[in-house]
């Protein structure tokens, strides 16, 4: 009950006269004083009880809703963050010693100044190479998108944002990341991709691009996928017999109606790792980054060999 007192008489500071004569700076030393004063110096009651309870009081406190309660709110979960981030590492770095909130959001903050200057090194990196293969989505996303996020990027009052939508797909999910993790992991995939691509000819992916859709240049989907379905469609070819005078969408066709889903991406994962191994070296993160497609590729295929439509799911 003292507790919850003490957030409350917390809360009612934000909201008083003063408030407007604070610096953001001096805000945020002030929020992380009170988490240690409130939480007896234990950052894991901190991220538990305590801002649990005082999220509730910001959104109930009042009925309309002001710049104060926002910048409050904001702030505290720009505190919050750092906290988590630095707690993470908190056993190992302090001998199992329980680190007090404003010690944990500094050794926080310093990790994601940290992380963020690695994430700009990193896009530089692929920048340096990249093609977008004509696809507008695609370059737009990765030379347009990704430099106005590391130029207002503000890992101290908002290390929480990810402040871009990230328009272009990957081929992994990015749910359960957030902040500068999201963008980091985000890069990675590009970075995955333009490895992959750029061992084939540009003009050669342009024009199964192309074959795939006319318009694929103004499309939003990802175009590696397209690539990757051309590749192991004709490696599935090997299986049937298809000669110079046979259509090759039948012999696909009547070899994807042999197999079962599950059988036809134990085949399609087997062929990305053979692909892998010969041409990147066996590069394992790369190969688990394109068997993230092929759950979706063979239900697709046996759905199109169903329906006789394959040319809408493969170019071959």
């Amino acid at each position: 009950m003292e507790t919850i007192i003490r957030l409350q008489e917390i809360f009612y500071l934000f909201k008083n006269e003063c408030m407007d004569n604070l610096t953001d700076d001096e805000l945020l030393e002030f929020m992380k004083e009170q988490f240690d004063t409130v939480c007896f110096g234990d950052p894991d009651y901190l991220k538990g009880t305590c801002l649990a309870v005082f999220a509730e009081a910001i959104r109930s406190g009042y009925r309309d809703y002001c710049k104060k309660e926002g910048r409050a709110e904001h702030l505290m979960q720009a505190v919050l963050y750092c906290i988590e981030e630095g707690c993470r590492q908190s056993a190992a770095l302090a001998g199992g010693r329980k680190l007090f909130a404003k010690e944990s959001y500094q050794r926080g903050y310093e990790l994601v100044k940290e992380k963020a200057r690695l994430c700009l090194k990193q896009y530089n990196e692929m920048l340096s190479g990249f093609c977008s293969y004509g696809n507008e989505n695609y370059y737009d996303t990765v030379c347009k998108a990704l430099p106005g996020f590391f130029r207002t990027y503000d890992g101290r009052f908002a290390p929480q944002e990810t402040i871009i939508t990230m328009d272009y797909p990957v081929l992994l999910p990015l749910h359960q990341l957030t902040e500068i993790d999201v963008i980091e992991r985000y890069i990675s995939y590009i970075q995955l991709e333009q490895v992959f691509l750029g061992a084939f000819e540009e003009e050669k992916v342009c024009r199964v691009l192309g074959m795939f859709q006319k318009n694929y240049r103004r499309q939003f989907y990802n175009i590696c996928s397209v690539f990757l379905r051309h590749l192991l469609g004709t490696i599935l070819l090997r299986f049937g017999k298809c000669g110079k005078t046979e259509d090759r969408y039948t012999v696909l066709r009547e070899i994807v109606q042999g197999y079962s889903k599950e059988e036809l991406k134990g085949i399609l994962n087997q062929a990305v790792d053979a692909l892998v191994c010969k041409m990147w070296e066996g590069q394992q993160e790369l190969a688990e980054y394109l068997k993230a497609d092929t759950e979706e590729y063979s239900a697709a295929l046996v759905r199109a060999a169903e329906n006789d439509c394959l040319p809408a799911v493969v170019v071959l």
